[in-house]
This record gives structure tokens, C-alpha cells and sequence, in this order.
């Protein structure tokens, strides 16, 4: 199966290394899109792939999926027209807060007969979550995630920081570039 990967940060690098280094016999990331073509240009000969930056052509490549490993602002503009022509799953799940991005994609799926896959870790957290409460033993959840402090702030942070504290709804939009 040729993968195509829109992103070429940490996780769609962890992707490439796992995937293109380990010599998975049916699974291949043939195709990245990107933004920046110079910047990610030591991909192509270090993972053998070929890299575009516009959509159409990406989407001409010939990959049978494609994984979305950017951020929640790519997937929102992308995503609708990738599931009109591949299947796809989606790391950037926060974009599903917006509903009306939710609804394009839900249309967009039944009409052009393509999948939305989405990571499980996501869904296990919830139903643990809805689990506990049955009983009655949730008063509060608290959501932790470590970063590099430059994928969060322009600030020159050496230790640890708090730099967000709120609804996640909030920090999904404060940080819909990361």
C-alpha cells in the first residue's frame, strides 16, 4: 500500500522512519505533501520519497491513502477535498471540533465512497472517561501534553512552563498551527 503523508514534522518524520526504514513489505510512504519544499527536500533521498506542495498533484500521486500528520488548520483546509478522492486518517483530530468541517467530511465520505479512519487512542481515553463516570467518580479530568517549547511559544523557554491552561475546545484553537 502507497501512503501518501501531508506533514513532515515530528510525527510525520517518526511515520517515515518507522515505516520507509523498517522495510515494511506492504506498506510504503511514497508521497509527502508539504508546504516548504526546501526545508524537507533531504526527505527525498533519506526516505526515498517524493515530495509536493499542492494538493492536486499529491492526490495524482499514485497513493491508495492518506495520513494527515501536519496540524489542525491543514487538516480543516485539506481534508475535505482529500476524502473526496482517498481514503484517509487523520492524526489532527481537534479539526472534528468544528462542526462544520464535521459535516462537509460526513457528506463528503458517503458521496465519493471514501473512509475517515481515526487513531484509537482518542476514543479509548473517552470511553474510560464515560466509564468512570457511571460509577459516579468523576468529579474533573485533566489532559497533560508535553512539547518543545518552540512548537508552542515564540518565547525562549529553558524549563518547564505551563504555557496553557483551559477548555480544550480553547487550546485547540490557540494552537490550531501545531
Amino acid at each position: 500500500m502507497n501512503i501518501g503523508l501531508i506533514g513532515a514534522g515530528a510525527i510525520g518524520e517518526f511515520l517515515l522512519k518507522e515505516i520507509n526504514d523498517n522495510a515494511h513489505d506492504s506498506l510504503k510512504v511514497s508521497s509527502v505533501l508539504v508546504r516548504d519544499r526546501e526545508k524537507y527536500q533531504r526527505l527525498e533521498s533519506a526516505y526515498s520519497v517524493e515530495l509536493y506542495t499542492g494538493l492536486d498533484e499529491f492526490l495524482a500521486s499514485e497513493i491508495d491513502i492518506v495520513v494527515e500528520a501536519a496540524t489542525v488548520e491543514a487538516a480543516r483546509e485539506l481534508l475535505p477535498e482529500v476524502i473526496r478522492q482517498k481514503d484517509a486518517l487523520l492524526i489532527s483530530v481537534g479539526a472534528l471540533a468544528d462542526e462544520n468541517l464535521v459535516a462537509e467530511v460526513t457528506r463528503n465520505t458517503n458521496d465519493y465512497d471514501h473512509a475517515l479512519h481515526l487513531p484509537s487512542g482518542a476514543v479509548g481515553g473517552l470511553d474510560l472517561l464515560q466509564n468512570a463516570q457511571t460509577f459516579g467518580k468523576l468529579d474533573s479530568v485533566v489532559l497533560e501534553t508535553r512539547k518543545p517549547a518552540s512548537s508552542l511559544s515564540d518565547e525562549s523557554i529553558t524549563t518547564e512552563k505551563v504555557v496553557f491552561e483551559g477548555k480544550a475546545i480553547d487550546a485547540i484553537e490557540k494552537f490550531r498551527k501545531i
